[in-house]
């Protein structure tokens, strides 16, 4: 009896814990996406500038090249924003594989690894009209393809992670109704 109080006690720190855990990485999440969200929205053709700490797209138009030139943009400065951002937003997602592959109960985390993946995919497409549009550049192709590989492996890994949590939470759960 006292040790199922025990344990019920430390179910519920662990709970609480893992609700607050999954809030700040939510938050987390929320400031990066929001700084991302410039390359889910790239077309084809269209690059990425920079201004007073504010991505901007540059479309495809004629005067594309003078803008360029004015605010000092160029495949340089592609390349830093997407090393320097996409960084960032890597070690955001390892964080998140090794909380979840820590966490006992992963139907906390489940709603944040779907927007995760949901945002990934977006940002995939975005990256791939970006790669289209600096074709002649490999060492900018090199980048994206990077980052792509990185960004799909997070989703088959916390996916896997997921799946394995859900099916021994599941055996456990039935194991202890004996």
């Amino acid at each position: 009896m006292i040790n199922n109080l025990i344990k019920k006690s430390l179910d519920k720190n662990t709970l609480s814990n893992s609700i607050s855990n999954n809030v700040k990485l939510s938050d987390n999440f929320n400031e990066l996406k929001k700084k991302l969200k410039i390359f889910t929205l790239v077309s084809e053709g269209e690059k990425i500038g920079k201004y007073n700490d504010e991505y901007y797209i540059f479309s495809n138009t004629w005067s594309r090249q003078l803008w360029r030139w004015y605010y000092r943009e160029n495949r340089n400065n592609t390349f830093s924003y997407l090393d320097s951002e996409f960084n960032d937003f890597i070690k955001f997602l390892d964080l998140i594989n090794e909380t979840i592959s820590e966490e006992i109960n992963k139907n906390i985390y489940t709603k944040l690894i779907n927007k995760i993946n949901f945002f990934i995919k977006n940002l995939i497409l975005g990256l791939y009209n970006l790669k289209k549009t600096y074709m002649d550049s490999d060492i900018l192709n090199n980048k994206v393809d990077s980052i792509i590989l990185t960004l799909l492996d997070f989703k088959k890994e916390s996916n896997y992670i997921m799946d394995i949590k859900c099916s021994n939470y599941k055996t456990r759960s039935l194991s202890e109704d004996n």
